[in-house]
């Protein structure tokens, strides 16, 4: 996490290209403008010194990289300590184009005598260029607020995903101790009637669905084939669990087939429909899921003939774990609803429909 954070506290290549580009035009400006401003006082403008000045502005894009660093590196620093430094970085900086201006001016004595710079002169010139450096060290504090909030947006962004990922994952591995308990307890009890053969194949078919339920990634989305194949190994357990009390009846058109769902988003649905549905011994009974498109739209259904015991407003576990998953990965775009009519219980899905091959709503 250390060399992460350090990694994006350091500018990139490109931040500094930008930035050296942005103190190239800024202190061309500069020149141009001083040169006019000489033209105007009266003191003339000679094309010979074009060279010099060219290195005093190449001095200007150096110390403004500098000064830009030096708004980063104090960044942290108490605000009044911040002060200081761009205040010493003013005058530090006015001091050095001064330096490598009066050099030139020297160089140029040296073949034509010319008066040294008086006190006033002096005063002059650094008022003259305390001015503009002034300025680029508040344009550099306003790249780096600027250069800062990006990476405070993109820190938040992925902060947000890898929080919408662990609750889906959260919510996905959910799993609900009665159905382990009723499965374990079935298994007990062929053992204790001499029913090895049906406790052994509802063993393997308690080990299949767990491995397919932990090998599934609650990130990734699944054709409807799949999803409903892999209920199909739960609902063939609970089937065993009540012979001939349990029909499953599964309506779903062949062109839905390679629809995308969230793997295993019908797993509560389901449950709660085999929990909760299931009647007393010598009645039947069924279970029906059913999938239709519906616009744009895909709706799903799980629906049953049971006493309706479910209808406590649909804010069961299972439920809210259904609701939670669509929320987290469809926004709005998805809900769920339920209905009883007193004698069965009706859960439907309705998310945007999207095929293998094309983009997810998500």
């Amino acid at each position: 996490m250390v060399a992460d954070n350090a990694r994006i506290d350091r500018p990139d290549a490109a931040e500094w290209r930008r930035v050296a580009r942005l103190a190239f035009i800024y202190w061309v400006a500069i020149y141009v403008w001083s040169n006019v401003s000489n033209v105007i006082a009266g003191a003339g403008y000679f094309p010979n010194e074009i060279p010099g000045d060219g290195l005093v502005a190449l001095t200007g894009v150096l110390v403004g990289l500098g000064g830009y660093a030096i708004i980063r590196r104090v960044r942290g620093l108490h605000p009044l300590l911040r002060w200081l430094v761009r205040g010493g970085a003013v005058l530090a900086g006015a001091a050095i184009y001064i330096g490598v201006g009066y050099g030139l001016y020297l160089l140029g004595w040296l073949a034509m005598p010319r008066a040294p710079w008086t006190l006033q002169q002096w005063a002059w010139q650094i008022w003259f260029w305390a001015v503009p450096h002034a300025m680029w060290l508040a344009l550099a504090e306003i790249l780096e607020q600027g250069r800062a909030g990006r990476e405070r947006d993109a820190r938040l962004s992925t902060a947000l995903v890898a929080a919408r990922d662990a609750e889906i994952r959260a919510l996905h591995y959910q799993v609900n101790p009665h159905f382990l308990y009723n499965a374990l307890n079935s298994i007990s009890a062929l053992v204790l009637e001499g029913r090895p053969r049906e406790a052994d194949r509802m063993i393997l078919q308690l080990s299949g669905y767990y491995r397919a339920n932990l090998q599934a990634d609650p990130l990734k989305q699944v054709r409807l084939a799949d999803e409903l194949a892999q209920q199909g190994l739960y609902l063939e357990i609970e089937r065993t669990r009540f012979a001939d009390r349990l029909r499953i009846v599964v309506d779903m058109p062949e062109e839905l087939a390679d629809a995308l769902v969230p793997g295993l988003i019908l797993q509560p649905l389901v449950e709660n429909a085999a929990k909760h549905g299931v009647n007393d011994p010598g009645e039947e009974t069924v279970i029906t899921v059913t999938a239709r498109a519906n616009g744009g739209d895909l709706v799903l259904s799980v629906s049953d003939n049971g006493p309706g015991s479910q209808a406590s407003g649909g804010t069961g576990i299972g439920l809210q774990n259904v609701r939670g998953r669509l929320a987290a990965i469809y926004q709005e775009a998805a809900s769920v609803e339920t209905r009883t009519d007193g004698a069965g219980f009706t859960s439907t899905i309705r998310l945007p429909l999207a095929r293998v091959g094309q983009a997810s709503a998500a």
